[in-house]
């Protein structure tokens, strides 16, 4: 997302793929989200979906599988980071399998 969006424009978008009402989205869901905000050129780069799961997993900040609005506004706007959050955060990004180690795939 080259051109960070608004929180009210994110807040929009999450409303509208939020379609249960849960307030949670499905990291499918986050990747159209990142999709929409992201230009033509950026979508066609190799590493684009690479790119999206990274962000998915480092804004899935409790570990559910799952995105609140809270843990976009961290991500994204650094919103109320508290450093142990962070650092899940980034662990997850690296963590692609989800197995809570770090290995040479990984």
């Amino acid at each position: 997302m080259e051109n960070l969006p608004s929180k009210e424009e994110m807040k929009e978008a999450f409303e509208k793929k939020d379609a249960t009402g849960e307030g949670k989205l499905t990291f499918k869901e986050m990747k159209e989200i990142i999709e929409l905000f992201s230009s033509e050129e950026k979508k066609n780069e190799p590493n684009f979906d690479q790119m999206c799961d990274m962000m998915c997993n480092m804004a899935d900040v409790n570990g559910d599988k799952m995105i609140d609005f809270g843990e976009i506004l961290l991500l994204l706007f650094g919103d109320s980071l508290e450093p142990e959050n962070a650092m899940k955060g980034s662990f997850r990004a690296f963590d692609t399998n989800g197995d809570g180690y770090l290995d040479k795939k990984d």
